[in-house]
């Protein structure tokens, strides 16, 4: 793999064409590599009754999923890849203006390299400093404002809300979140714009934007009703 001229220590690229994703087709998976045995081992997953050349074999040992992906979500990635390069440009765009718009306001931090032009931009990763805002620290003061962008039309959602280990049971009692608190403090704080995408425009980014700045603007007067979540000076 090259990024920027670099070269990456990588045997493979796997990458998800899932419908919310940048070559959205359905539901889709690929797998690049130059490994001739990765690629033998990904063919007996994935096909149980031909082999890459044709030939017909029947092979008790792989899993056989012939039908992910299936030949029209192929068709439609392959469709989609002419105007790859056109959406990702579109999405940069859309998630550079936003973040001009609402970089300024208090306690709203970019999870992501405002100076870096070349993100692909699936969403918009945010993350709250709740106590800049008058705030008890943890996810409360997050989701009280989740709320209220999305109350105004503002399409953002939370993705993670606990460590990954905490979903792996074979694991999950060998470590503590207080053993992590650089990643819980994340977890609680994070969040995302979605439909960044066209044809999405910029028109619609500054709808936003507007929901943004409504929001923030209301806070001091909302959260006095709610003291739970206001620290104490």
């Amino acid at each position: 793999d090259i990024v920027n001229g670099a070269y990456l220590e990588s045997d493979a690229l796997s990458l998800s064409g899932n419908g919310a994703k940048h070559l959205g087709a359905g539901e889709l998976g690929f797998v690049l590599t130059r490994d001739p045995a990765l690629i033998h081992h990904v063919d007996n997953v994935s096909l149980t009754s031909s082999s890459r050349c044709g030939a017909r074999i029947f092979s008790p040992n792989s899993k056989g999923y012939n039908y992910r992906p299936n030949v029209f979500s192929a068709a439609i990635a392959n469709h989609r890849l002419k105007q790859l390069d056109r959406q990702l440009k579109k999405r940069r765009r859309n998630a550079r203006f936003l973040w001009q718009e609402i970089g300024h306001l208090s306690g709203l931090l970019p999870l992501f390299d405002p100076a870096d032009h070349q993100q692909s931009m699936l969403n918009l990763p945010l993350r709250l400093e709740p106590e800049k805002l008058g705030f008890v620290p943890g996810p409360t003061a997050r989701d009280f404002i989740i709320k209220l962008l999305q109350a105004e039309g503002v399409p953002v959602a939370v993705w993670l809300t606990k460590p990954v280990f905490e979903y792996l049971p074979d694991i999950c009692g060998q470590w503590s979140r207080t053993d992590f608190p650089n990643a819980m403090k994340i977890l609680n704080t994070m969040f995302y714009v979605s439909e960044i995408a066209p044809p999405n425009d910029v028109e619609v980014m500054k709808l936003y934007a507007a929901a943004f700045q409504k929001v923030w603007a209301a806070l001091p007067n909302l959260a006095s009703k709610i003291p739970e979540i206001v620290s104490v000076a």
